[in-house]
Order: C-alpha cells, then sequence, then structure tokens
C-alpha cells in the first residue's frame, strides 16, 4: 500500500511540475509562406521575458516558460504587427498569420523605438525598455536582458556561451577581465547594449570565416567626455566595499580606471592575471581550496586592494596602441570548525576537527597591444606581457588532539610576446601568420610539520620546487571559402623546453 501511495505523489509531483513550466511554440505564415525572421517578443505585463526570431521555415519554440497570462508581440518589416494573450495550457502547435503591410514608405528606420532588434549578426537591446530605476551598473542592466545572463562570479553568457569580450564602442579595454567593466560602469552612460554573434577580434578574418564565438558591444551616449564615480560603502559590522572609477572618451584616446577595496567575503577571482590561456603557468604545490562566491553567513575574510587601468590610443585612424596595468593584493582567511557526537548504548564519542587557512597572494602585471588595419586586407597585432605573481599560504588543521601545520610560497614570473599577420589573397581567401615566444620562472617553498616520517623527535618537511619553461609557437594558418563548405589548413611548430629541480629535506 506504501508503494502505491509513493507512486501516487511521485505522479502528482511530475503533474504539477509539467503544468507549471510548459512551452509555447508554433510557425508563422502568410497566404501559406512561412516568413523567416520574424521578431517573437514575449511579456508579462510590460516585461520581456523572453524573444525569439522565426528560423527559415518560420518556426520558433519558447521552453519551459513558468508565467501565466502573457502577451504575444509578432513584428516584421515587411508585415503588420500582431499582438495576441495567452494562457495556460499554452499550445505547441501556434499559427500565427500575418498580413503584408501594402503601404509604401518613403523611408525605412529600422530602429524605431523597438525594445530588441536585428541587424546581421548583431541583435541590439534598447536599455530604457528594461530600466526600472534600481540599477546602477552595467551587470544590473544585462541581468534583465532576454538572451543574457550573468552568474555568481560575473561571468557574462549569451544564448549560453560565454563571452569573448565586453566592449565600449567597439573598444576592448578590459580583455578576459571584463568584470571590472561590467561591475563598474555606469549604467547610465550606455545608450544601447550590442550582442555580436559569429565574432571575431580579426577583421581580416571576420570577412571571409565564420565563429561560434559571442561578444557585447556597449554603445556609449557620449563619444567625448570625462566622467569618475566614487561609491563608499560601510556598515556597524566593519564591512566596507569602496570603489573609485574613471572613464574617458575622446577621438584620440579611450580609458578606463578602477581602484578597490574591500573585505565583504566574496573572492570573485583570487588570480587576477593579464595573461591569456597562450601564458598560462600552473602551480606545481597546492595552495588551497578556496571558495570562489561566497554568502554573508560564511566564514571567510578578505582584505582586497586591486587597481586595473587600460588606455587606448589612436595613433592614426589605422592604428592604435593599448597599455594595461594591473595590481592586486589580499589577505584572505578561512576557518572551519566541525564537531561530531555519537552515541553508543551507554557511551559517547566527540571527534572535533579544526582547519585554518590564509592565502595572501600579491599580483602586478603589465601588458601592451599594437593593431594596425589599412582597412582592406591586411591586419597586424603585437602583445607584450610582463607579470610576477606571489603568495604565501599556510594552514593548520587539527583532528582532536592531533595538530599539522603546512605553508606554501610561491614567486611567479612571466615575459612574453605575441605577433600576427593576417593578409587577405583573395575575396575568398586568406593566410595567417603568428609566433608567440615566453619565458616562465616558478620557485616554490614548501614547509610540513610535523613530517610524515614516523619518529619520537619532531621532523619538518622541507620541499624546495624550482621550474623553468621556455616556449615557441609558430602558426601559419589558410582559409578558404567554397560554395558549400570553408577550409581551414593549420600548421604548427612549437618548441617547449622544461627544466624542474625539487628537494626535500628533513630537519630537526
Amino acid at each position: 500500500m506504501s508503494n502505491i501511495k509513493y507512486l501516487f505523489f511521485l505522479l502528482l509531483y511530475f503533474t504539477c511540475l509539467q503544468l507549471s513550466s510548459q512551452n509555447i511554440s508554433g510557425k508563422v505564415l502568410s497566404d501559406s509562406t512561412f516568413i523567416a525572421r520574424a521578431q517573437l517578443i514575449l511579456k508579462k505585463k510590460s516585461a520581456i521575458i523572453a524573444y525569439q526570431f522565426t528560423d527559415e521555415k518560420g518556426g520558433f519554440s519558447f521552453q519551459n516558460i513558468k508565467s501565466d497570462s502573457l502577451e504575444l508581440e509578432v513584428t516584421h518589416l515587411n508585415y503588420i504587427s500582431k499582438v495576441f494573450f495567452l494562457t495556460k495550457p499554452f499550445s505547441n502547435d501556434l499559427k500565427i498569420e500575418l498580413f503584408e503591410n501594402t503601404k509604401l514608405l518613403k523611408e525605412v528606420i529600422i530602429k524605431g523605438d523597438l525594445p530588441i532588434y536585428q541587424k546581421k549578426d548583431t541583435i541590439v537591446y534598447n536599455p530604457k525598455h528594461y530600466l526600472d530605476g534600481s540599477e546602477r551598473v552595467v551587470e544590473d542592466l544585462l541581468k534583465k536582458l532576454p538572451g543574457i545572463s550573468v552568474n555568481d562570479v560575473g561571468k557574462i553568457f549569451f544564448k549560453g556561451k560565454e563571452i569573448e569580450s565586453l566592449m565600449l564602442d567597439g573598444d576592448d579595454l578590459f580583455n578576459s577581465r571584463y568584470t571590472i567593466g561590467s561591475r563598474n560602469i555606469d549604467v547610465n552612460e550606455v545608450k544601447s547594449v550590442e550582442a555580436i554573434e559569429n565574432f571575431n577580434k580579426n577583421k581580416v578574418l571576420q570577412k571571409i570565416t565564420t565563429s561560434d564565438k559571442v561578444a557585447l558591444n556597449l554603445k556609449l551616449k557620449n563619444k567625448q567626455k570625462f566622467t569618475s564615480r566614487l561609491q563608499l560603502e560601510n556598515d556597524y559590522t566593519k564591512k566596507y566595499n569602496n570603489t573609485a572609477t574613471s572613464l574617458l572618451l575622446h577621438k584620440k584616446a579611450k580609458g578606463f580606471s578602477l581602484l578597490n577595496t574591500n573585505n565583504l567575503g566574496e573572492i570573485y577571482d583570487t588570480g587576477v592575471s593579464l595573461s591569456d590561456n597562450n601564458y598560462q603557468n600552473y602551480p606545481l604545490i597546492s595552495q588551497g581550496n578556496f571558495p570562489v562566491f561566497l554568502n554573508k553567513n560564511n566564514s571567510i575574510l578578505n582584505e582586497t586592494f586591486q587597481t586595473s587601468n587600460s588606455l587606448k590610443l589612436n595613433i592614426t585612424e589605422k592604428s592604435s596602441f593599448v597599455v594595461d596595468l594591473a595590481t592586486y593584493k589580499d589577505n584572505i582567511k578561512q576557518q572551519i570548525d566541525n564537531t561530531t557526537k555519537y552515541q553508543f548504548d551507554d557511551q559517547n564519542f566527540e571527534f572535533f576537527n579544526s582547519d585554518s587557512q590564509i592565502k595572501k597572494p600579491e599580483i602586478i602585471a603589465t601588458n601592451t597591444h599594437y593593431d594596425y588595419y589599412n582597412g582592406k586586407d591586411i591586419q597586424i597585432s603585437t602583445h607584450f606581457i610582463l607579470e610576477n605573481k606571489n603568495s604565501l599560504f599556510t594552514n593548520n588543521a587539527i583532528n582532536n588532539s592531533v595538530s599539522r601545520t603546512s605553508s606554501v610560497y610561491t614567486d611567479e614570473k612571466l615575459i612574453g610576446g605575441k605577433a600576427e599577420i593576417t593578409k587577405m589573397i583573395s575575396d575568398k581567401s586568406a593566410i595567417n601568420f603568428s609566433a608567440l615566444l615566453s619565458h616562465k620562472n616558478t620557485n616554490q617553498n614548501f614547509l610540513l610539520q610535523p613530517s610524515i616520517e614516523i619518529s619520537n623527535s619532531i621532523l619538518i618537511d622541507n620541499q624546495l620546487v624550482d621550474s623553468n619553461s621556455n616556449s615557441f609557437f609558430f602558426t601559419t594558418q589558410f582559409y578558404r571559402n567554397f560554395e558549400k563548405f570553408k577550409l581551414i589548413f593549420t600548421n604548427k611548430t612549437s618548441q617547449n623546453n622544461n627544466e624542474l629541480f625539487s628537494r626535500l629535506d628533513l630537519e630537526e
């Protein structure tokens, strides 16, 4: 009987779940002809909760819609717009008939006052349709735009893909560290948000290749101005989050600066770096496992101080120079205590575990970019980076009466450069040459007390590690577009020299 009740409640649960979240799908057509690229906007009162464009066969599908009493607006440049009111249960086979707009327009303005519209591979959002006055920075706005999501650590996704860049009027000042911009640029500076599909930083390859990468571009209201912003947050619990930012917009220069100090216990990025994946250097000995995001109830403490400065100079109409300088310093602490009690008959047992860890990272890094594009068929890019990281990690673990202390000091140095030349051979083909040269050095000192050796005396394990890595990569790529497929031929030459010295001593 109990199994029957269980199956009944399980069936009831899935039935309620299905009713609470439903799909809406169908086709848009006119005189039995399917309409491609028609825009559908799904609203709850005045708030947009989803949007889509119909495919080549006029089809559309909204998945997992939980709200009820919705408004569906269907628009197309060549047809008269329609608005439908939908209530649950929703239909999965809607047939939406549009009538051709026979009125001749002397001038067609595509933008108008639409909340969303599309131009080629770009979706454009009009912020004023989403702002309600509670937003302060760009991230607050992005969280409200359909198709765009932001996770707890600030990473931005468009249609499920993380963006490559967050640009200001087409200029990338932040590289992979775009959260510095999204979390600190005043939302009132933004005129529109562009979500770009088929994104490629290389302007020559953009013409002849397709890409699965995406990016966001913020179109700003003012093209020339200097603004600064100071935000001070302090409360009675001695928590603080103080930020100073400045934004420079000019025909010849564009820049953004940030200075932040906080102890909020939210470690968004303990590995602040200006290097990309080509220069990654992995630590040899683990330096603790700190969560990247914690709520206010957790026992993590930090004393973060960080600066970030980016400046782009337009040397000529065809060339530009970008310089970045970033610093980061922190004192991160976490204490975890756990007591477990057991009772067997009349006997009680208690086990106590404590784990205290402290990490003190320091980073200073600078890099430069030079870009030249003749506006037609040649692009040249160079990149130089210099970075120094060091950190001290200590851990004290207690298991009942047994205590063990460990520490790891790490010092990493990186110097590297990269150059890339792209030449379009014809309207359908191009060739790309790129070279990368880097040197990385890592020193680590590991101490463990008491030693793992079994002895009557107290011993200390001391491990010294010295690692050197020299890398050289040269890549040639040939791109060719054919009518039904695209060809990419790659020839890569690489050389890696890695040296590792490690010594483990026992000390009384």
